[in-house]
């Protein structure tokens, strides 16, 4: 199983090979799997770090980008991949792309450093990562795009989002960060109505990866402490 595998609910099965580098995000659009990463190949065939897998064999999307795809989402019936990249399909495209079915287009003037995580958020698409501006405006390192123009998110982080969910309504943000719109916030934060307020004192490290799981906010990454408490690079908050 080279790159991608899949799981049957008792076994693996190989899906042809994504080779050349890694996979870094996986969703899936009109009934396809996509793949994005660092990968050059797919089953022989150059793709360039992003491929769809349409249940028999991988194809290439415009001939793909020229660095890293970090993440992957469906918004408003359309694909979007943010990364490293400033070129996708050939043509100049900074850090964020919008797949129309065909090829590759850019979203305004797009990100001045790469876009390391995406997630839906109160009918808008959110992007966050190393970015200080977005569209020619400055959002420090998160941003909302409305399907028109990007505008910024409360007064931002001061370090790198690494991870973007939405856990009880709210819009949760980790990373590397140490403040969320000018407040302490230990790598961790959520927006509140148009504020940022943090959860207890956050991690010691940062966050890589969040998700909900039942009645709790799960999140991990390089800390080993959380709240206080002994949390060895995972962690979760919210009911007993």
């Amino acid at each position: 199983a080279q790159g991608v595998a899949r799981w049957d609910g008792s076994q693996w099965h190989s899906m042809g090979a994504l080779t050349g580098g890694l996979v870094w995000t996986l969703t899936v659009y009109k009934g396809e799997l996509i793949a994005g990463g660092t990968f050059s190949t797919a089953d022989g065939q150059t793709v360039n770090r992003i491929a769809r897998w349409d249940g028999e064999a991988w194809h290439s999307m415009d001939g793909g980008m020229n660095n890293t795809v970090f993440d992957l989402a469906v918004y408003n019936g359309e694909l979007f991949a943010g990364g490293l990249f400033t070129t996708a399909g050939g043509q100049s495209i900074s850090h964020i792309a919008r797949w129309d079915g065909e090829s590759w287009q850019p979203l305004g003037t797009g990100m001045n450093a790469q876009v390391l995580a995406l997630t839906i958020y109160d009918g808008a698409l959110i992007a966050g990562g190393a970015f200080t501006n977005a569209g020619g405006q400055t959002v420090d390192r998160i941003a909302r795009w409305d399907g028109t123009q990007w505008h910024s998110i409360g007064n931002g982080l001061n370090g790198w989002v690494n991870m973007l969910t939405v856990a009880d309504g709210r819009l949760v943000v980790g990373g590397a960060f140490t403040t969320a719109g000018g407040q302490a916030a230990g790598r961790i934060a959520r927006l509140d109505g148009s504020a940022w307020q943090p959860f207890g004192t956050g991690v010691d490290n940062r966050v890589l990866a969040g998700t909900v799981y039942g009645n709790n906010l799960i999140i991990g990454g390089d800390f080993t402490v959380a709240d206080g408490k002994t949390a060895n690079r995972i962690a979760r908050w919210g009911t007993p």
